[in-house]
């Protein structure tokens, strides 16, 4: 596609980048409710919901990336929220099996049980709390280079655009902020590609 092509997304820019902020901000906000001794069928209902603000994060980036004016971190923004996806997704099946390992009517702890063996349980489960970890550890160790992100977009806006900004940005925090039910992610499919939505 050619540079003419894209300027129909400079007009959208604004409302796009906006709303990914505010999505990325739910979504580790939702996920930071994970720790601790959260019950293992809360902590998946939690990760779904923050898979769904995740995954919106990164297509309304995707969106705004296709604009004449973007950032050069933008594109290294969107591989870090493929990354955290990835992750994540992960870490909710290991715990969605874990729940399935504990279950004696689950097909997955029946057919373990054929024998009357299953002394992975334990490992099975260390490895989705790795990864619960490990998630955590990365939107601890993003949140600054977010917000600089956001500023350095913030400041390449022309006074219209900022205020447009701000306006999509408040509105949908603010909705999101009065959203209690936590949405699921669905079907979601963990996106490997760096070119998925390209």
């Amino acid at each position: 596609m050619n540079k003419n092509a894209n300027s129909v997304y400079d007009l959208n820019r604004p409302v796009h980048l906006a709303r990914s902020s505010a999505f990325i901000e739910k979504s580790r906000r939702l996920f930071q409710e994970c720790a601790g001794k959260t019950p293992a069928k809360r902590r998946v209902q939690l990760i779904e919901g923050s898979l769904y603000y995740l995954q919106s994060a990164l297509e309304h980036s995707t969106l705004a990336a296709k604009s004449t004016r973007t950032n050069p971190l933008e594109e290294s923004f969107m591989a870090f929220i493929r990354m955290m996806l990835i992750c994540m997704y992960s870490a909710r099946l290991l715990l969605d099996n874990e729940l399935q390992l504990d279950d004696r009517k689950s097909p997955l702890w029946q057919f373990l049980h054929l024998r009357g063996k299953i002394n992975q349980t334990v490992k099975f489960a260390r490895s989705g709390e790795q990864l619960l970890d490990d998630a955590a550890h990365l939107f601890k160790l993003s949140q600054e280079p977010v917000e600089d992100l956001r500023r350095s977009l913030l400041e390449d806006m022309n006074e219209e655009e900022r205020k447009r900004y701000k306006l999509a940005y408040e509105e949908l925090r603010a909705h999101l902020a009065r959203e209690r039910r936590i949405p699921s992610s669905g079907t979601f499919l963990p996106f490997c590609s760096a070119n998925r939505f390209a």
